[in-house]
């Protein structure tokens, strides 16, 4: 009986490598395991979720109109404490413009909305904007009202506003040329309308009843 090695139809069916013969590549990648990168792990912080949700962009949302909110408030009240020649009067007048204008604002965004039909983003970084808006302007009008004084002053306090309220609107909202116009332009009439007797009735019972 003959072993089945000998038989030459199964000759070459099952031959070995050599000893020099390269090595299977499936079995280098079988030896050599692949790691995963390892990630390195950072905790959230559940406090700046809301920051950056109503301020997706710091320096822009946040920063910028803060920056010029203050200055129009440090300007406004300088110019307060020059008319009034008291601090006290100033901060009173002061405090009764501010709450005006925000009583001003809450009439003033739907209105810009639905008449310019412009997306002013959420609703905390749209307030803080629209305030920097209408106090900066204002008091650079003033300002230069009380510098040039009499008749050239008043007149050139009122385009002074408009075009600081022009160029705040495009720069602070991201708007165009004509969508900045127009949101200055309506925002301007209706401050002229509503906010400013708003403001001088306010102005006028505060003194009556002190």
């Amino acid at each position: 009986m003959s072993d089945g090695a000998d038989d030459p139809a199964d000759v070459g069916e099952y031959e070995l490598a050599g000893e020099n013969a390269p090595a299977d590549p499936a079995s280098r990648v079988a030896a050599s395991p692949v790691r995963a990168p390892v990630l390195p792990y950072r905790r959230p912080d559940p406090a700046a979720a809301p920051l950056r949700l109503y301020f997706p962009s710091k320096p822009r949302d946040l920063f910028l109109p803060a920056a010029l909110l203050a200055t129009g408030m440090g300007l406004g009240f300088a110019e307060l404490v020059h008319l009034e020649r008291d601090a006290g009067a100033a901060a009173r007048t002061g405090t009764i413009y501010f709450v005006m204008q925000a009583v001003f604002l809450l009439i003033a965004m739907p209105v810009l909305t639905r008449m310019a039909g412009v997306a002013f983003g959420t609703l905390p970084q749209a307030a803080l904007k629209l305030c920097a808006i209408a106090t900066l302007p204002a008091a650079l009008g003033v300002g230069a009202g009380l510098l040039m004084g009499g008749c050239t002053g008043a007149v050139l306090a009122l385009p002074l506003s408009f075009a600081a309220c022009w160029v705040l609107f495009a720069v602070l909202f991201e708007l165009d040329f004509n969508e900045s116009r127009l949101c200055a332009s309506i925002y301007c009439v209706v401050g002229g309308l509503v906010g400013a007797p708003l403001l001088f009735t306010s102005l006028w019972l505060w003194r009556r009843l002190l």
